[in-house]
């Protein structure tokens, strides 16, 4: 029995040497939140010594990750009633070294201190977001009774309705504590006491517009807040001369009608660079260009459900962009065919990747010249862009100089705005879109005898133009044209056999039979959002103690 004794006593002492030679007795927290956002923080200890100590070190962490991503908070306007201390920096910390040097103090010692934070709401797509730590977890101190008060500004009272808070250690989804709202204040206040490295973690969710920007205070009349506006006002100007030397104009050249289209453009090409956008037609119009090219083939199954088989005859030729093959290998997915309806929701993403890569095939061709591609496409203006946005935010947060930050970003969208741009073509660029421009001419409405003659003389040319006249979104007038007319309809296009299947049916029954409407529908449809178990904590960025700001430790020296 005895050594069982001596076994137990010695871990007692293993457990509580890293424990603190303080209790608190009472740990209350009063925060007060601006409109602007700023947190005003009070802090009040009532400290039990059971050893002599000279008073108490509290570290307040003012680097953290959220979401992934380093970010900082300002901590400032610290103070200490009624005590000496001394404010540090280290290891990420806000350390506050609080008594003298010269005085031991023991049994009952109260602490109150005071700070503000900036930067501690967190702002996502659709809403803001407090997290604090109320009471830090890093504190090997044993808190018999802890409370807390959040006050918000008024008018953001019936915003407050979205709440929940955490204690134990990290980690932990326990609450035990009361936990109300009355107005725009959000009390707490724990049931039983917080172990040693336990604390608590409020969390608040708000509607983004009610942050307001935290602006500087003092600087208005700055030798700095007076020369700064300048900058973005220079940057402003030199974008606009580039703008007017670079940017796109068309030519005003006689349109000559055209009935092919440029010698090796893909429809997604042609529909592309007509209107300087990758639309969905120009994407889905590869469809029937790979069914001319023998490499796929497409079915309508029935009449009641519309539903489409394609179906996989040849690889693309290894020479095809790299674009078309992203397509190909989507749809089939190394499969010999699939349905249109098992492609519901799978293609949305690959479909806005392809768009890119046709616009990067396009700039890669002599379209545009060098000099405005280099720098409207290639990461110029991009650069200018992005550099003017930074400056901006870093002029109001670091500098508050509101009126240069704000011109900053101005410029910096502008920026961005012309490198979306399409920059000026080259002699070649012009050529190909007046022939483009003869092209939709011709197909928006056809002469009907320079039509029939045309097809005297190429009988498979309604097959092989019809990828463009979908890129240029052309369909449904096209549809009636050839309504009652007995030309044949594409081998590449199957109709349930109630219409004559391959064989006999005509190309006007294709041209009405053929929807790619129903074909976008499906490939640029996302999937719907995955339900959410939805509750007062419910949307919150972390769900656990410990996962906030603020917090930090307590102890003694």
């Amino acid at each position: 029995m005895k050594p069982l004794v001596i076994l137990l006593l010695c871990c007692a002492k293993l457990v509580c040497q890293g424990q603190e030679a303080f209790d608190i007795k009472n740990y209350q927290v009063k925060i007060n939140v601006t409109e602007t956002g700023v947190l005003e923080i009070s802090e009040s200890m009532d400290v039990f010594f059971r050893e002599r100590r000279r008073g108490i070190i509290r570290k307040i962490p003012y680097k953290y990750t959220a979401k992934g991503e380093a970010r900082n908070i300002r901590i400032r306007n610290v103070s200490v009633k009624n005590n000496r201390f001394q404010q540090s920096k280290q290891n990420q910390n806000i350390v506050l070294k609080i008594g003298d040097p010269n005085i031991y103090v023991t049994e009952k010692q109260r602490y109150d201190i005071s700070y503000e934070v900036e930067n501690a709401i967190l702002i996502y797509d659709n809403h803001a977001e407090l997290y604090w730590n109320v009471i830090g977890f890093d504190s090997d101190v044993l808190t018999e009774q802890a409370s807390f008060s959040i006050r918000f500004p008024d008018r953001w009272r019936d915003s407050l309705s979205n709440y929940i808070a955490f204690t134990g250690k990290r980690g932990s989804k326990s609450a035990d504590l009361f936990l109300s709202k009355k107005g725009a204040q959000i009390t707490g206040a724990i049931t039983q006491p917080l172990q040693p490295r336990e604390g608590i973690t409020l969390a608040v969710q708000l509607p983004k517009s009610l942050i307001g920007t935290v602006t500087g205070r003092g600087e208005e009349g700055s030798l700095v807040s007076k020369v700064l506006p300048v900058l973005p006002v220079g940057l402003a100007g030199f974008l606009l001369m580039f703008w007017r030397k670079w940017r796109r104009k068309d030519d005003d050249q006689e349109i000559v009608s055209q009935q092919y289209p440029p010698e090796n453009f893909s429809p997604a090409e042609v529909g592309t660079f007509y209107d300087y956008k990758a639309n969905r037609r120009d994407i889905i119009a590869l469809l029937p260009y790979w069914g001319e090219l023998g490499c796929i083939e497409i079915e309508r199954l029935d009449s009641a459900h519309r539903d489409l088989y394609f179906r996989r005859l040849e690889p693309l030729p290894n020479d095809r962009p790299d674009y078309e093959h992203i397509f190909y290998n989507a749809l089939f997915d190394n499969r010999d065919g699939v349905l249109l309806s098992d492609l519901k929701h799978a293609l949305p993403s690959t479909m806005r990747r392809i768009g890119a890569a046709i616009k990067n095939d396009i700039a890669s061709m002599d379209l545009y010249d060098p000099n405005a591609l280099k720098w409207v496409k290639k990461g110029g203006v991009i650069a200018i862009g992005v550099a003017s946005i930074l400056l901006g935010i870093f002029f109001i947060i670091a500098l508050h100089t509101m009126i240069a930050g704000i011109g900053m970003i101005i410029v910096g969208v502008a920026a961005m705005f012309i490198a979306l741009s399409q920059p000026k073509l080259s002699s070649n660029g012009r050529r190909i879109h007046n022939h483009l421009k003869g092209l939709y001419q011709w197909l928006k409405d056809p002469d009907p005898r320079e039509m029939n003659a045309l097809l005297e003389q190429d009988s498979g040319y309604l097959h092989r133009i019809f990828p463009y006249v979908l890129a240029f979104d052309l369909d449904k007038s096209w549809e009636s044209r050839w309504e009652g007319q007995n030309y044949q309809m594409p081998p590449w296009y199957i109709l349930p056999s109630s219409y004559g299947g391959r064989q006999s049916s005509t190309y006007g029954q294709f041209a009405k039979d053929f929807q790619p409407h129903s074909i976008e529908q499906v490939f640029y449809t996302p999937a719907p959002p995955a339900p959410s178990n939805s509750s007062s904590g419910g949307g919150f960025s972390s769900g656990s103690a410990g996962g906030g700001f603020g917090g930090g430790s307590v102890s003694s020296w």
